[in-house]
């Protein structure tokens, strides 16, 4: 009786307590990430008319060009994996972890800075439109590496 198995998992011995917060502090800024990618996503699809009259013309565009700026993010992603990917391989996963998220930060961030049609004239309206469009592309590129 005293030949008993006991269940040795590794976060129950003193040597798998670190590897358990080594898990944990590789998993919570990838969660962290892909948290604020999605409640970007959900804030886009929220104030998307907001969007469409400040972004395309004076709402001239009608919703399409919004939600085909929205539809851009999805369409990169593979792309995205792709390149996170190999570069992963190249460089290591770490790495590549930690630029995709600060170019999805840095590419939301920069949505926010972008001059509208109403704010800056027509010429810069078009830059902040192509800038827009840009940035979508990168945040997609990002999510694909995630």
């Amino acid at each position: 009786m005293g030949n008993e198995n006991q269940d040795q998992s590794p976060t129950s011995s003193a040597s798998g307590a670190p590897a358990v917060r080594s898990v944990l502090l590789r998993i919570l800024p990838a969660a962290g990430g892909s948290f604020i990618e999605w409640y970007e996503f959900a804030i886009y699809g929220y104030v998307s008319t907001y969007i469409t009259a400040n972004f395309f013309a004076g709402g001239r565009g009608d919703s399409l060009g919004t939600w085909a700026a929205f539809a851009i993010t999805f369409a990169v992603r593979p792309l995205g994996g792709a390149f996170f990917g190999a570069l992963a391989d190249r460089l290591g996963r770490r790495l590549a972890m930690q630029w995709s998220i600060v170019l999805m930060l840095g590419s939301t961030v920069l949505q926010g800075c972008l001059p509208s049609f109403h704010c800056c004239g027509e010429e810069w309206g078009w830059f902040g439109l192509a800038a827009l469009l840009f940035c979508r592309a990168l945040q997609g590129l990002s999510a694909g590496g995630e």
